[in-house]
């Protein structure tokens, strides 16, 4: 239900963001959202950001919540399910936030340029696929114990298993195969976009990459054979590790 008010509390604010809570579109809704979900979209920047983003995040929900509603249900086939996935949860984000750089950056060329950030939005969209590809590679346990499997029924089939399989025995040495493909294809879409973030503003930008390099530095990790302590725990790398990661991309951005 909740996924369903943020829905209709997102479509009333970005109609009538001045009527905000009391426009038609929350008039209409047949239970009332809690006070604290208001709160938090009436909010949102609307004339800085897109509906179409923020709608893109809400079907990514409603993917993560098949799991729970169809048990038994793995609705990730193929890799092409994966990368509609990511989009939604990671590359509406990347989108969404470049979208507040043309507000506070309005004079650099990224802003005024439309077909220069058409061109980098692209970019951070494959870049926030690349984060989310390597969350999936990082957290197949994390998922496998609340039963939730993101990798795709065609790669497992490939290694001659299925997502129950995935469930039964998280750390199957099969696996090893399909999380290197998704690390893969996390540094391909990395590489296919860091061209384009040289023309963010440079107080964007090394941010950015640091965020992106922390990511693809657990990518080496879990490449190296680094795993968390429990599976119930997140990869985390050494601080000294993330903070030379987080210098590099700021010190050598450009």
């Amino acid at each position: 239900m909740i996924i369903e008010q943020c829905d209709q509390l997102l479509e009333a604010k970005f109609s009538h963001p001045e009527l905000f809570p009391f426009s038609p579109g929350y008039q209409e809704a047949k239970h009332p959202a809690p006070p604290e979900l208001i709160a938090a979209i009436d909010s949102l920047p609307v004339s800085r950001l897109r509906l179409e983003h923020l709608k893109g995040l809400i079907e990514g929900f409603r993917t993560d919540l098949t799991f729970s509603a169809k048990p038994g249900s793995f609705p990730f086939v193929t890799e092409s399910d994966l990368d509609t996935y990511a989009y939604h949860v990671a590359s509406s984000v990347a989108a969404s936030m470049l979208g507040l750089v043309v507000h506070h950056f309005p004079d650099h060329q990224f802003a005024i340029n439309v077909f220069l950030r058409r061109r980098v939005v692209d970019a951070g969209e494959r870049m926030g696929q690349t984060l989310q590809y390597i969350n999936v590679a990082r957290d197949i346990a994390r998922d496998a114990a609340i039963n939730r499997v993101y990798l795709p029924t065609t790669w497992l089939k490939q290694q001659g298993l299925g997502p129950e399989d995935v469930l039964a025995s998280p750390t199957d040495s099969r696996l090893e195969l399909v999380r290197d493909r998704l690390l893969d294809r996390a540094e391909f879409l990395s590489a296919s976009a860091r061209e384009e973030m040289k023309f963010l503003p440079d107080e964007v930008q090394g941010p950015f990459l640091a965020t992106v390099d922390s990511y693809l530095e657990i990518g080496a990790a879990l490449r190296r054979g680094m795993r968390p302590r429990t599976l119930d725990d997140k990869l985390r790398l050494p601080l000294g590790t993330r903070l030379w990661v987080a210098y590099r991309a700021m010190a050598w951005r450009k």
